[in-house]
């Protein structure tokens, strides 16, 4: 079953990450992505939240620290860790935190070897991080995109989603156009993880749609970023189908400068 949906289309938020820029020398650090998932047990929803910041691999940036701010100004600090260090070019940091969904803005704080601190604003503006993390299963919604992150190490996109399980036969799949739809590519999407936590709507504890499962994809990147890529996911369950194509406006992914 095909859909082609020719809306405006949106660019997707979901991930900050420069997904056409080569990891050329820089002088400060960046932020490559912010993500994140939703989460939910006992009654209690938060959100798991992912930042990945580069730096120059000189190693003047000794720690770093996201500071988040909620709509009332209370703060909350959250170490970062380095998980890889590329020899000639970058370190690329995490940072994680797990937080109630109260609008959290951050900012960052980087210590330098001689101790000295350096704070990233984002010019004084703070960085959002409402536009990567919505409420994916509330609702009527039985998919969402979660995130798409860039593979360091091969240059893949690896697209995740989230699904309410429904049942046990389903198929989640990927649609892609180059050609504003006048044809696609589907690519079907792997089970990743079952999660026992509840969806976030479920009011009835024996709901079958108290399950979540993640689903994922890797595709080289070059496949992608050639032409003008629009796309959308769907979710084939029980005889129905459900959607995650931005509202109707699908997505879209850069394209190779």
């Amino acid at each position: 079953m095909t859909r082609k949906v020719v809306a405006p289309i949106a660019i997707i938020s979901l991930v900050l990450l420069a997904l056409v820029e080569a990891p050329a020398a820089f002088a400060t650090p960046q932020v490559v992505s912010a993500s994140c998932r939703p989460s939910a047990a006992y009654g209690r929803y938060w959100h798991n939240y992912q930042i990945r910041v580069r730096s120059p691999n000189d190693r003047d940036i000794q720690s770093m620290q996201a500071i988040f701010i909620d709509q009332n100004n209370q703060t909350i600090r959250s170490n970062g860790n380095l998980a890889a260090e590329f020899s000639e070019s970058h370190r690329l940091w995490n940072i994680f935190a797990n937080l109630e969904p109260k609008g959290y803005r951050y900012y960052l704080v980087y210590t330098k070897a001689d101790g000295s601190r350096v704070v990233d604003d984002n010019a004084g503006q703070l960085y959002e991080l409402a536009p990567q993390c919505r409420d994916y299963l509330y609702g009527e919604s039985k998919i969402a995109i979660t995130q798409i992150v860039r593979n360091p190490y091969d240059e893949s996109l690896i697209f995740e989603v989230l699904v309410k399980n429904l049942a046990y036969q389903k198929n989640v799949r990927l649609h892609i156009s180059i050609d504003d739809w006048h044809s696609e590519r589907v690519f079907d999407l792997q089970y990743s993880l079952s999660d026992t936590r509840r969806a976030a709507n479920s009011a009835e504890p024996e709901s079958e749609e108290r399950f979540v499962e993640n689903w994922n994809l890797a595709i080289a990147e070059q496949e992608l970023l050639s032409e003008p890529v629009q796309f959308y996911i769907s979710y084939e369950v029980n005889q129905n189908v459900y959607y995650d194509n931005n509202a109707g406006e699908n997505y879209r992914l850069p394209t190779e400068r």
